[in-house]
Parts: structure tokens; C-alpha cells; sequence
């Protein structure tokens, strides 16, 4: 039976990502059952009345939730989780419910428009052809793939990059540094700001993000390993092989290393 979804239910719908899609999908005409601590509307009561269920709720609480909610989600519906990390969640909806699963992660974060920015769909049940036109339909670009591989990319692009961000910034701290020192360059200037957005988040949203992607550890370890090899360089004095170490890694960035430039220099440009 083709899936027709009418009636979404989003589980945490008044949190910062609930909400945009929550207004996102009514502006398209759906049915929006919105359900959380702040609202009347049960969790269990919103499940059993949505075509799509969507679980939008910190990742150190979602397995609690979907195991709430699980049974109460109808065979011929789609549950769902907005979580960045999906191996556990996956694993979950699919023990708990019998319905179409869907793992689902946001490429964005809140105070970003959605047009344009990116979800990613991990098919565990069901497919994902009418979720993939739904969240189009809302002018999202959707990538599919399975939830080990969303979670080893994460490893990357989320765990070693926000643990490279926190490190920087409690070297900072350390040395007392005074963020608004007359000497900043336009390099430092940028990544303050990269360590400012990533402050500027819910504290807790990065302990849940290392702590619960399963392959977070690997690419740390990963990350310190590569620093340590490049400080051994560096403690040498071997200025030959640094050179032959930034070229590498010239070859290997190719054009986007200029196109990154040009970006930085026009945000820079606008006074950041």
C-alpha cells in the first residue's frame, strides 16, 4: 500500500529544529500535531494519529522516547528521528515499532533557513520515495544512505571538527588569551568566529554528539595523531618537510582551497 501522508506528529515540535519544520510543513498545508513537556497533546496520543512521526528530541533522551511511543505507531505509518546520530536510534525504532522506519538527521542547525540546506533519510523500513518528495516539496535537498555510513561521515564532519573547535578554544582559555587582543589577523579573526558558533550552541548538545556517535572515539584518536605527527615536524625544525606537507595537502584541497579563500574574504570584507 503507497504511504499518503496527511498528518504529521513531531514528538519535541516546540524545540528549535521541531518548530521550523513543524511551521514548515503547515505552511504546505499539513496536518501538524505537535507534541512535547510544554504542550497538552500526549506523545502516545500524537503517534496514534500521524501518518509520519517524527521523534525531534535530544539525542541523550531519543531512545527513551521512541521506546515510549514505539507500539503506538500505526503499521502503515513512517516513524522517524531528527537525531545526528543514527545507528542507535535506527536500531531502536526498528525493535519498538512495526511500522516503516526512517532514520532522518538535518544538515542545519537552528537560525538556518531551510531552503536549500540538506536532510539525509537512512532506510531501515519501508521507502523512502514519499518522504524524499515530502521533504523536497519543503525545499530541502535530501541524501540517502545507510545509518553506519551517515555515522562514520559524522565522526568527521561533526565529533573531530567540534572537538577540534572546543580544544582550540580551551587552549584559549588556558593562556588567557584576550579575544579582542589589536594584534588578531584576518585568519584568527575567522577562527574565533568558527569557535564562537560553535559556543554559541546548547552546551548540551556536544556531549551528546561525541559521546554518542559510535565511531566518534576512532576519528579522534585519529585527529590527535595527525597533530602529533605534524608537531614532531615542527619540534624537528624541518622546514623541507613542512613544505612538502602543506603541499600535499595543497594537491589534495586543489580548487576548493581557492574557493575557500575567496568566501573567507568576502565574509571578512563584511566586517565579521
Amino acid at each position: 500500500m503507497a504511504l499518503k501522508i496527511k498528518t504529521i506528529s513531531i514528538i519535541g515540535g516546540t524545540g528549535k529544529i521541531g518548530s521550523v519544520f513543524a511551521l514548515a510543513f503547515k505552511e504546505k498545508g499539513y496536518d501538524v500535531i505537535v507534541s512535547s513537556r510544554k504542550s497538552e497533546i500526549k506523545p502516545i496520543d500524537a503517534t496514534a494519529r500521524g501518518d509520519l512521526v517524527i521523534v525531534s528530541v535530544p539525542i541523550g533522551v531519543t531512545e527513551e522516547v521512541i521506546k515510549e511511543i514505539g507500539n503506538y505507531v500505526r503499521k502503515d505509518s513512517v516513524l522517524m528521528d531528527f537525531t545526528s546520530v543514527k545507528t542507535g536510534p535506527c536500531k531502536m525504532m526498528k525493535k519498538f515499532s512495526k511500522s516503516k522506519i526512517i532514520g532522518g538527521h538535518p544538515l542545519f542547525g537552528p537560525g538556518v533557513a531551510i531552503k536549500g540546506e540538506s536532510i539525509v533519510l537512512c532506510k531501515v523500513r519501508g521507502e523512502t520515495s514519499e518522504l524524499k518528495r515530502l521533504f523536497e516539496e519543503i525545499g530541502l535537498k535530501v541524501i540517502e544512505m545507510s545509518a553506519e555510513e551517515h555515522d562514520k561521515e559524522m565522526a568527521i564532519i561533526q565529533c573531530a571538527n567540534q572537538f577540534s573547535n572546543i580544544g582550540f578554544g580551551s587552549y584559549l582559555v588556558k593562556e588567557r588569551f584576550d579575544l579582542g587582543n589589536k594584534l588578531l589577523t584576518p585568519a584568527m579573526k575567522l577562527k574565533l568566529s568558527v569557535v564562537g558558533r560553535t559556543l554559541s550552541q546548547n552546551p548540551e548538545l556536544y556531549p551528546e554528539i561525541l559521546l554518542h556517535n559510535p565511531y566518534a572515539k576512532k576519528a579522534i584518536n585519529q585527529y590527535i595523531k595527525s597533530l602529533k605527527e605534524l608537531n614532531e615536524v615542527v619540534k624537528k625544525g624541518d622546514e623541507k618537510e613542512l613544505v612538502s606537507k602543506i603541499e600535499e595537502l595543497k594537491k589534495y584541497f586543489g580548487d576548493s582551497s581557492e574557493k575557500a579563500r575567496e568566501l573567507t574574504n568576502k565574509i571578512l570584507n563584511e566586517d565579521i
